[in-house]
């Protein structure tokens, strides 16, 4: 099932309804805890309650020089905790808590290269969601076209 959703995220952007657009964009300052460098996501771009569907954009890239050094690249990891930020954001957008912690990458793709200077789109979709944890998709695009996806987990902190 893991492999099967991967492989839907890598070949077409989740679907965003038109509706769903905001006419300013909200801060993801206001929905997520973490602060300076560590705030990955800018701003909420689109929300879908019904279908409980996120696109964000992505705040300027840490300093990138030493990963790779003459051609710098954003590291997988910092992908993956795009996908992670931009699905807090959905559920704090939602109701739900905003106090979670990472506790499971199920899946990741890294599709292609992500360079500094690239505007990057995130969008996510809850998967599950019960009082203990959540399940999100998400993909990281630049100009429409998937770089990386992941499936990550969630646990709500006490």
């Amino acid at each position: 099932m893991i492999e099967q959703r991967l492989y839907r995220l890598a070949r077409e952007p989740l679907a965003i309804p038109e509706r769903a657009r905001l006419s300013s964009p909200r801060p993801c300052a206001e929905l997520l805890p973490q602060r300076g460098a560590w705030q990955l996501v800018h701003e909420v771009l689109a929300f879908d309650r019904d279908g409980r569907t996120i696109e964000v954009s992505a705040a300027p890239p840490p300093p990138l020089d030493g990963h790779f050094p003459n051609a710098p690249i954003y590291p997988g990891v910092l992908l993956i905790e795009l996908v992670n930020q931009a699905c807090i954001c959905l559920l704090g957008l939602l109701g739900e808590s905003t106090r979670v912690r990472l506790s499971r990458v199920h899946g990741a793709q890294f599709l292609a290269p992500v360079r500094p200077g690239e505007a990057l789109v995130i969008r996510g979709a809850i998967d599950e969601l019960d009082s203990l944890r959540g399940t999100a998709s998400g993909q990281v695009l630049v100009g429409g076209t998937p770089r990386a996806t992941a499936i990550v987990e969630v646990v709500f902190d006490a």
